[in-house]
């Protein structure tokens, strides 16, 4: 399954941009000896918390979790920079006594690049038609596992650099309607993500160390997120 994602474009943009302090990694170099490297220049970055909540109630088909989302990919090369898209998400019946859940994803034009790189650019705007996704089947707990098919997503969505993105992931993570995660309201699911980049260069991605959310919104979109599990906050849109 394969997904072009922010910790891609991530890793070329972080090229430009540490190669003086942490020198320039090779495209064959590891993720991880790449991703140690830039921790050393960016103290923010943080193992994340991905990890199922106790007396979980999964949402009811058409409950607080379907419906508009942002759904946040936050990287170790970058964690509070995430890749945004837009999630229209949908709770099912399977057909069997249990439930599934769907979703659509839009990449959306990234409001973190430089001034000069977004003038004149309205930023969160779609930039690429809907990518289909599911039905992933929910255990009776909310937790799931959805491997992602072959995507690819414009680097116009990339945070970090113009390239397009792509890897093979897969999500694990929970729905629940509980609420007693700091930052986290009705209608969040997040969890870790784990799998290996494709393009621009090859890297594997850890889900110790990589995120994602879905942050259910109407109206306008907010303008910082819940990158994890824990709450923790995206970088706020310069």
């Amino acid at each position: 399954m394969t997904f072009r994602l922010l910790p891609l474009s991530a890793v070329v943009a972080a090229f430009a941009a540490v190669g003086t302090i942490a020198g320039c990694p090779q495209p064959e170099a590891s993720f991880d000896d790449f991703g140690e490297r830039y921790e050393d220049t960016e103290p923010g970055t943080q193992s994340v918390t991905t990890g199922p909540v106790g007396d979980c109630t999964v949402p009811e088909v058409g409950g607080e979790s379907d419906g508009l989302h942002v759904f946040a990919l936050s990287a170790q090369l970058g964690p509070k920079r995430p890749l945004l898209l837009d999630a229209n998400v949908a709770i099912q019946d399977d057909g069997a006594g249990g439930k599934q859940f769907s979703f659509s994803l839009i990449p959306l034009r990234t409001p973190y690049r430089t001034a000069a790189d977004n003038e004149n650019i309205d930023v969160l705007e779609p930039v690429g038609p809907p990518i289909e996704l599911g039905p992933f089947p929910l255990a009776i707990d909310g937790t799931f596992t959805a491997d992602l098919p072959k995507v690819q997503i414009s680097g116009k969505a990339n945070p970090f650099s113009s390239n397009d993105l792509e890897a093979t992931i897969s999500l694990t993570g929970q729905i629940c309607t509980e609420t007693d995660r700091p930052g986290v309201r009705l209608g969040f699911i997040c969890g870790s993500l784990e799998g290996d980049v494709s393009a621009p260069v090859k890297l594997g991605l850890t889900p110790d160390k990589n995120s994602f959310t879905f942050t259910a919104y109407e109206g306008t979109r907010p303008e910082e997120y819940a990158i994890d599990c824990g709450g923790t906050l995206s970088e706020a849109f310069p």
